[in-house]
């Protein structure tokens, strides 16, 4: 009996495959793989083709080209992310915050595969979590921390709810919309998501600022700048446009503006955060790494986690679901 495990976002497929033992505190992780067939891979077929069956079944062919090798035996694929919104493979109705991991196991959409298997074969998309005031979606992150909020090894997982964090944790999950989330009493009770991250990518490709952002430049005085700049007021638009002022008036040798405009979005972000939070950080080692130098500025407390919760996260919820039983 295996598990599949798959984040398949907008630009994204990350698969992890798990050997499923008794007891499942023996279960490991085998192989993990990653591609860039996400959504916009797979839809880009719908503009290439007119051929019913080949749009009808472009997700299945996709993931079986993609992980259909690692079929040798019983298997269980659990998906989430983008793959279960209105322009994924099925969409998948939101739970309504606070969310629990029961409620997520217990609304799985199970997916009709239509590729004949020698062996026994289910998938299955998790639901998002919706909120409604102030409205808000998630899709993928909710995974990610039912794999966070916890303070066990896997060899504890029998235990869980004898494990499971009682106080509230917020856990930071950057990006290109990074996620604030709060968890008490092993609830997502609420979260917000800020546009940093595309923001960021439409700045430094489509504004004014652009031409003064040189790619895959990084400085850290010049992100600490913009940190501190966002500090200082709230008038983000007017901030932005001083950057470029900055740059062209000062002359300042070794300025960086893109990496100054990464710690203005960044900075804007975090700001209102309360000075005694106490932050979970999960997400690329590059990203982290920039919004634990933020933190520190703020003197916020914060914890970078092991960025291997999506699939930890799969595990807990196939396991409440009782998908796992050989």
């Amino acid at each position: 009996m295996q598990l599949i495990s798959i984040d398949w976002g907008t630009s994204s497929f990350r698969a992890s495959r798990w050997t499923i033992k008794q007891p499942v505190r023996e279960s490991v992780v085998v192989e993990r793989l990653e591609t860039n067939k996400g959504l916009l891979f797979v839809n880009a077929i719908l503009q290439n083709s007119n051929d019913q069956a080949i749009l009808e079944t472009r997700f299945e062919t996709c993931l079986m080209d993609t992980i259909g090798h690692w079929i040798d035996q019983p298997t269980t694929i659990l998906m989430s992310g983008m793959v279960g919104s209105k322009s994924g493979w099925l969409e998948a109705p939101y739970v309504c915050a606070p969310a629990t991991l029961e409620q997520l196991a217990a609304q799985l959409i199970e997916i009709p595969l239509l590729t004949p298997h020698p062996q026994k074969v289910r998938a299955y998309i998790v639901p998002g979590v919706s909120q409604s005031e102030p409205p808000d979606v998630m899709r993928g992150e909710e995974t990610q921390l039912f794999g966070l909020d916890s303070d066990y090894p896997i060899s504890q997982l029998r235990s869980e709810d004898a494990q499971l964090r009682t106080e509230e944790s917020l856990f930071i999950l950057p990006g290109t919309h990074s996620k604030h989330a709060q968890f008490v009493n092993a609830q997502i009770i609420q979260f917000k998501t800020y546009m940093t991250g595309e923001l960021f990518s439409l700045l430094t490709t489509h504004s004014i600022l652009a031409g003064l952002c040189k790619p895959n430049s990084f400085d850290q005085t010049s992100f600490e700048t913009g940190v501190l700049l966002a500090l200082k007021a709230s008038d983000l638009s007017a901030q932005l446009f001083s950057l470029r002022a900055k740059s062209l008036i000062n002359n300042e040798a070794g300025f960086c503006t893109g990496s100054a405009l990464s710690g203005l979005l960044i900075g804007s972000e975090l700001k209102d955060l309360s000075r005694s939070a106490s932050v979970h950080l999960v997400g690329s080692d590059a990203l982290c790494e920039r919004y634990s130098n933020a933190l520190k500025l703020l003197n916020i407390k914060h914890h970078i986690e092991k960025n291997k919760s999506a699939e930890l996260g799969a595990l807990r919820i196939a396991l409440k679901a009782n998908l796992l039983e050989t």
